[in-house]
This record gives C-alpha cells, structure tokens and sequence, in this order.
C-alpha cells in the first residue's frame, strides 16, 4: 500500500473517529438534561394539576390535562430511550469503528463511491452516512460478491453494480493497525488474526470476519425452513447468532426479539452466548434448552440437566424410551384424538382436607354429558367448563347461607384484616354475602386450583394407555420425575387430549446442535409452532448421544407438512490447524476429505502410548513441558476416566479434564485424548466421539492409549 493510500484511510479515520466523540459528548450531555426535565416534570405534576371535581365538565378538564401530561412523560421517556440505543452503538463503535470498505460503481455517470462497514451504521450531525451497518443491504456486496460485477437488493429489487475495491482493516479506537485490499470476499489475514486471539469462555465480535459461505445463510430471507450442516469449527453457532441480529434488524418494524426462541444445547452454552447479540446491538431474545422448554410446558420437575446428559451418553438406551423417540409413535398418538379411555382409572375426586368434595362419579356423569362425537381434549374442555360452572354456583349459594354470614359477624377484627384486609364496615345481608363469598374463595382456593390445573385427571392413565395401545405391553417406567423422552410425550399428549397448549407468537425459531435431537422432539416443535420459520443447525459427524436425528430424517419429518427446507453445507473449518483438521476429517462420515482447513498447517498431531499409570503421568508431564506454559485439555469418553485423571493429575494447575460430551461446542489450545483403546473406541458412534474430541484442539493435539490403540486411528 502507498503512504498516499495510508494517509487518506488515516485521515478518514480520524475525521470519523473525531464525529463520533463529538456524537458521544452530545448525546452525554443531551441525556443527562432530559432526564433532569423528568424529574423535574414529575416534581411538579402535582401543582401544575389540580383537580376540579366539582362539575361533570370540570372532572373531564382536569382529567385531559392529567392524560396531557401522562403523554407528555411517555414521549419524554422514548425519546431518552432512544438517545439511550443511540449512544451504547456510539460507544461500541468508539471501540472499533468500522472493519471493511467497498468502493462501488453504481453503473451511471456519477463517481464511484466507497461504503465503510462496521457493526452498527452512523450517520454525522449533516445526516452523512460514515459506517454502514453490516446488516444493511449495501453491505452484502462486502461479504459476497468478487471485484467486478455484482448486484445486490433493496426491498425485493436488485441493484447492479461494479465492485471496484474491497478492503479489510484492523481497528483499535482510532488507531489503525492495519489494512489490506483483497481481490474476493473476506479473506484470511483479518480472519487468522481474529482466530488467533479467540477465547473459548466468550464468542469473539465474528461480524468482520462473516466468510461467504457463512453470509448466504444469515442473509436467507426467501426459505422458511433452512438447515445447516457445517464442519466443527466451520463457524456454525456464530452464523447463528448473527443470522438472529440480521433477521431482526431487517424486520425491525414488524418483529422483536420477543418473537424469536433459541434452543440452546445445555445452560452453559446459554451463557456462553449471552453477551453475543447485545454485542450486535440486539436484545437477547427467549433462549433455553429442550429440557427447560419441556418443564416449562409441563408445568412440573423432570430430570436434571446432569441426569440427563449422563443418560444420553449412556451407549444403553431402554426399547421403551427408543419408541417414545420416533415419528411414528407420534403419528399413532395423534391420530388418537377421538380414543376414549377408562373413565374410572381416568377421573379422580377432588379432595379438600383428605376428604372428597367433587366425587369421581360425579366427574364422569360431567364428562359423559359432553358430545360424544367430539375429539377428547374438546370433551375435556366441556367438562372443566361444567365443572368449574358447578363450583362457581356452588360458592355462591353457600355464601348466602345464615351459617356462612354468622361466621362472617364472629370473625374477630384480627381474622377480618387478615381476610378482608380491613375491618367491615357494613353488616347487611348483601355485604356479609360479598364476604362470605370471599371467605370461601379463601377457604377453598386448592380446590379451585385442583379444578384449574385438571388434578380431576390421572394424566398417567393417558401416558400408560397410549403406550400399552401402541406396543402390546405395560410402560415401566415411574415417570416421576419423567425423563426428557417420557416428558415430550406428556406434553405431546396434554396438548391432543387435555387442553391445546398457547403458544407465545415466535417468527423464527433457532435450533442449535440440532443432530441431537429425537424425532419426537422435531414432531412436537412443529406441531407446536405451525407457523413459524426454522433455523436448524448441527454436524451430523458429531452425532454422539445416543439421542440423535439423521439430516435426512429432518427433511422427511418437514416435507410430510408440506414444508421444504433449504439445506446449507459449510466444510470449511476456521477452528484447527491444517494438521488437525485433516486427521478429524479421516473421521468424516462417508470418509469425505471435503472439510477446508484455513489455518495453517500446524504441529502434526502426535500418538503416545504407556503402559501403566506412572508412565501415563511421566508422558502427560512431557507433553506439558513441551507447550511453554500453556495449559492442556485432556478429553477422555466416560466420568469415571474423569474422576480417575483428576485424581491421577491432582496438583497439576495447567491441567484440566473433561467429559468429551461436555467438551462438545468448546475449543481449546492444546488436547490431549486419552484412552484410544480398541475397547473403547470400535463403533460408529465412537468414531463420531473422536471427530468431536479431535476437533476441539485448535493448536495441538495428543493422542494417548493402552495396550492396543483403537483401529478407528489406524491411519495415522
């Protein structure tokens, strides 16, 4: 580059840079003045309002002048909520202010023009556009398109254009460290130096360094249903995330974040990702994980995330709990909706005090009295409506009852303040009827919650039947607490037989790791969101619980609803090193050799043997010797190898040791795998346990075994 090239790109920096501050002070300032003009509004809305009540046309005056100033403290508060919006994007790109450039001939007589790209757009006091949102349109000619001709779109019509110059900077507040032109799309300097300071406990700012292949799936607004099958490391989870912040800021009139749900892996990933779309500049929208999502439902405790990821790691899965994991076991309980079950196991009496206040008799006459034409959950729906219409009457007479308004006058003044929350002033017959009434509401509020919340209904009789109706035999399981699998299928079945569940509105619906999901689970979130769009994310080579979906699968379970997905594959992998890469793709399914590495080609991965636990530690001391400081990961297949190496390495601070299913999503410097065994490692699915292990090393990676090494490694 020539210091002609330098200067200008400085100069325009700090003319930038300079705006910005200048924008920051302003708004500082401006802000701080508002909110003392709030004060002081609120401060004297008393005595600049006083209320006339002595006419109907005086009450309507003071009124107005009331809601005057309620509009007038709303549009005060919007007002200092934008400016606040406004100055946390400032801030933000006070840090960093933009990443990239494109100059662009727009095919007419005028001169060609350049576009700045940072994480949030800014325009100057003039309405001078400086930095352009990554999300706008303008900035997909940065992320896709080579030099030449191009084009891009504005609300559905294209724009042809010549892409004259792309060029990439390192940014540091005003401080330009360095800048590159390049000839296609994002290219590896800006993308290597920002793998090389990656952090594991915190996703990095990923909107620089968006690689082509990344930016057609956050930029897909023409597919409803889009699945995604990328490489470890290929940058899945970060095309996620900003597949979020861009769907948001391009339907920004007609969603919020309140209308997109994230599936999240596990909690700690929650957490992981937490700070990422604040970073964007968008509000986190509901994130939780399949079994949080469940329990929510559910209304009731299932299994701990830990029982739950112990189990499913398990190389054992019950025949009982492989039905409750299929599509068709789905398909059979919904073409149920008109099975009527064994009233008597069905419907249980209500009790209050141990004893039955609403019989079981009498719940089954109710039911019995709906139309038995109608589907299950629409006779249960009547039967709730006779029985809370029974009870309501019930209450009712029984509070105008001579007993009920004796007990009323006898309360002492202490019981009425405790029920009533004052003393009463007025004993007539329709005042102690009024707080008799609400004496017994009191008085039997569980029943009324029993009624509510359907404890009438032995909702195991539904579980157990449909179960034994489909198999033959009895369901063994205790279903207390219920397992994910036995918790899906309730839910599955109150929302067919008992009440139709509602939903909150969710436009998109983003599901992450999605390969280890059951079908049942697909089958429910459909049923549950008909009309929302899907994000669905996974590497079906890390397939290693024994709950897992096929690519394929998902596709069938979507176009058996008419819904066509779009499927994506991204095979480059900006995690490891060439050498790694190409050792966790010998492990590929159908043995591709497509993954693209883009890091160099690194250390060869290394294979170490030892023959007894003092050699194990000698080997491990060694290799930690080697790494100049840095710490080592070492990944091993069960928790009782977990618990043995922490002891084993107890002492040892540059050491940590991980389950490889708690390791998966994580990346570390340096791994060390242990206990490739023959023994341990010899099936399909523990090949897919390798891929993950081996591909959470970014810079190193050692491989150690006993005795006879796993014939699944052969090859190196």
């Amino acid at each position: 580059m020539s210091n002609d090239t330098k200067q200008l790109e400085e100069n325009y920096l700090n003319s930038t840079y300079k705006q910005l501050s200048e924008t920051k002070t302003y708004l500082d300032n401006w802000l701080r003045e508002m909110k003392s003009d709030g004060q002081s509004i609120m401060k004297h809305i008393t005595e600049d309002i006083k209320m006339n009540v002595d006419g109907i046309a005086d009450k309507l005056d003071s009124f107005s002048q009331v809601e005057m100033k309620n509009r007038e403290i709303d549009q005060l508060n919007i007002k200092i909520k934008n400016g606040e919006v406004t100055l946390d994007k400032v801030n933000r790109l006070l840090e960093s202010p933009y990443f990239g450039k494109v100059v662009v001939d727009f095919l007419d007589d005028e001169p060609v023009e350049p576009f700045y790209i940072g994480m949030h757009g800014f325009a100057n006091q003039e309405n001078i556009n400086l930095i352009y949102d990554w999300r706008s349109p303008i900035a997909e000619l940065f992320y896709n398109n080579e030099l030449g001709k191009s084009s891009y779109n504005v609300r559905g019509e294209e724009i042809k254009t010549s892409i004259e110059e792309r060029r990439q900077f390192v940014i540091e507040q005003s401080k330009l460290i360095t800048y590159f032109d390049t000839m296609i799309s994002i290219q590896d300097d800006v993308l290597l130096d920002a793998l090389a300071s990656d952090d594991t406990n915190r996703m990095k700012d990923i909107t620089a360094t968006i690689q082509k292949e990344q930016n057609v799936v956050i930029r897909d607004i023409h597919h409803d249903y889009i699945l995604v099958n990328g490489v470890a490391g290929s940058g899945k989870t970060s095309a996620i995330m900003q597949r979020i912040a861009y769907l948001l800021y391009t339907f920004q009139e007609s969603i919020t974040s309140e209308n997109v749900l994230i599936l999240s892996p596990n909690k700690a990933f929650i957490q992981y990702v937490s700070d990422v779309l604040p970073a964007l500049g968008e509000k986190n929208p509901r994130n939780m994980t399949m079994l949080q999502f469940i329990q929510a439902y559910l209304g009731r405790a299932i299994e701990s995330e830990t029982n739950y990821f112990n189990r499913i790691a398990s190389s054992h899965v019950s025949s009982e709990n492989d039905i409750l994991r299929t599509k068709e076991y789905v398909g059979f309980i919904k073409e149920k909706a008109h099975h009527v079950f064994d009233e008597t196991s069905l419907f249980k009496a209500i009790m209050y005090r141990e004893q039955p206040i609403i019989s079981q008799k009498m719940l089954i006459d109710l039911f019995n009295d709906t139309p038995k034409e109608l589907p299950h959950a629409d006779r249960i729906q009547g039967t709730k409506q006779k029985l809370q219409s029974y009870w309501e009457r019930k209450l009712l007479h029984q509070s105008k009852s001579k007993r009920l308004h004796d007990e009323v006058t006898n309360l002492t003044e202490d019981q009425q303040e405790k029920y009533f929350g004052h003393l009463i002033q007025n004993d007539s017959e329709k005042s102690l009827t009024k707080y008799a009434e609400q004496l017994l509401r009191k008085k039997y509020k569980k029943v009324t919650r029993q009624i509510n919340q359907y404890r009438w209904l032995n909702q195991d009789v539904l579980f157990n039947s449909l179960f034994e109706m489909y198999t033959g035999k009895s369901y063994q399981g205790d279903l207390r607490p219920p397992n994910l699998d036995e918790a899906v299928i309730q839910v599955l079945i109150n929302h067919l037989f008992i009440e139709k569940l509602t939903m909150p509105k969710m436009k998109f619906v983003l599901v992450d790791e999605v390969q280890d999901y059951t079908e049942a689970q697909l089958e429910l979130l459909l049923l549950l969101y008909p009309n929302s769009e899907f994000t669905m994310v996974g590497d079906e080579n890390q397939a290693i619980f024994n709950t897992n979906v096929s690519f394929e699968t998902i596709n069938q379970i979507f176009a058996q609803r008419q819904k066509q997905i779009k499927n994506y594959n991204l095979l480059t992998s900006y995690r490891s090193t060439g050498a790694i890469t190409e050792v966790f793709n010998q492990l590929a399914m159908n043995g591709s050799a497509d993954i693209v590495p883009v890091r160099p080609t690194g250390d060869t991965p290394k294979v170490v043997s030892y023959k007894d636990e003092e050699e194990l530690l000698k080997t491990t001391q060694s290799i930690l010797a080697s790494l100049n400081g840095e710490e080592l990961s070492v990944l091993v297949k069960t928790e009782k190898d977990v618990f043995y190496l922490q002891q084993l390495f107890k002492g040892i601070e540059a050491i940590q040791v991980l389950s490889i299913n708690l390791a998966k999503g994580l990346e570390f410097d340096n791994v060390l795998v242990l206990n490739v065994t023959e023994e341990m490692y010899h099936t399909a699915r523990d090949k897919k346990i390798l891929y993950t292990a081996f591909s959470r090393a970014m810079s190193r990676l050692f491989i150690g075994y006993k005795n006879e090494r796993s014939s699944l490694i052969d090859f190196l």
